[in-house]
């Protein structure tokens, strides 16, 4: 019996990164030590630690491409892996994947729903059902990034600034890919002069850089509080320069779209002045 047979569908996400090595990894990170929305937020305006994630972070993916990819799940060049069925039944567990284009690196984080939410967090299963039931426009308006620097020196710290949550959809291209058991969900990093010369930093500095990406949907209805974390990962010291080329014509290709190191900073106090 093949791995498919065995473990249900398969799906497109690339080249493999390694979890838990020295250097160059990725590891899951401990979402409860994040703020979000209370119960009562939108009277008292009061955060609390978030539950834990309620999807699970099963893999990360990165790869160089000279073409545009606007879906990684729907790019058959991509290597595929075979998706865990939901105990007891056929079915793939739903999956969540968060692909940043980061021109001409893609990075792709892979997450399963974890079921049992669904049952035990009305909440999060009510706010997670409307976004799903959303358009391309409802899911941007409230799809939340927030990028936590655990180690980095004061150059990245400046350019990225205070671990505080962003509407994705804010000031990046989102856009999404959706069937009855996956969400995709593309941001063009490089959509953004801002956010181009933030990468531009983070890319000349990657391989010295540790920090935390954590993603949920914000909630703006009182039946959808408290808020709760889809899942977080963990970058370590990962050098997006050394993602493998998915064919011939992606090797040894540079980014095209950063800023110079002497223009960012005049980049960033324009952003900030605006």
């Amino acid at each position: 019996m093949s791995q498919q047979d065995l473990n249900g569908t398969t799906v497109t996400l690339g080249p493999k990164l390694q979890f838990g090595a020295a250097r160059h990894n990725w590891q899951v990170s401990d979402v409860t030590k994040i703020d979000v929305r209370g119960k009562n937020y939108l009277k008292d305006r009061q955060k609390i630690p978030s539950e834990t994630a309620a999807f699970n972070l099963v893999s990360v993916h990165g790869f160089t491409a000279a073409d545009k990819i606007r879906f990684v799940t729907k790019d058959q060049r991509l290597k595929q892996w075979p998706r865990t069925r939901i105990p007891g039944t056929d079915k793939p567990k739903f999956m969540f994947v968060m692909h940043f284009d980061v021109e001409p690196q893609h990075l792709v984080l892979a997450f399963e729903l974890n079921e049992e939410v669904l049952d035990t967090d009305k909440p999060f299963a009510r706010t997670w059902k409307r976004f799903l039931e959303g358009n391309d426009a409802y899911k941007s308006e409230r799809m939340k990034l927030i990028t936590s620097l655990v180690q980095a020196n004061w150059v990245v710290r400046k350019a990225v600034g205070k671990p505080v949550p962003a509407i994705l959809g804010n000031k990046l291209t989102t856009c999404f890919h959706q069937t009855d058991d996956l969400l995709e969900a593309t941001c063009d990093v490089t959509s953004s002069v801002f956010a181009r010369a933030i990468l531009s930093v983070i890319r000349r500095a990657c391989k010295e850089i540790v920090c935390d990406l954590l993603i949920w949907i914000e909630s703006k209805e009182e039946d959808e509080l408290p808020e709760r974390i889809f899942g977080g990962v963990r970058i370590i010291n990962m050098d997006m320069l050394l993602f493998d080329p998915i064919d011939k014509k992606s090797i040894g290709i540079q980014p095209s779209k950063d800023i110079p190191a002497d223009e960012v900073t005049a980049v960033l106090e324009q952003e900030n002045e605006d």
